[in-house]
């Protein structure tokens, strides 16, 4: 995934907020923003969420992607 690119989070994703620390398991499925990989952290990312940065582990964070006629693979 690039900067800027939205992206699915599964309901359950423990995500950890930058400034704060502490935790978010949300309880349904959200869409976040992706911002970029931590550095020298190949497993985790940072994200955009409800006007927050947070970090994810990347095997819980897809991308959604639009076709050609403008539809996306998320429901």
């Amino acid at each position: 995934m690039t900067k800027g690119d939205l992206c699915h989070i599964p309901q359950g994703t423990i995500l950890i907020n930058v400034a704060t620390t502490k935790f978010l398991k949300p309880e349904k499925p959200t869409t976040g923003i992706f911002i970029e990989q931590m550095a020298g952290d190949h497993k985790s990312c940072y994200i955009h969420i409800a006007g927050q940065r947070w970090i994810a582990n990347n095997k819980d964070v897809y991308p959604i992607k639009e076709n050609q006629n403008g539809e996306t693979n998320k429901d």
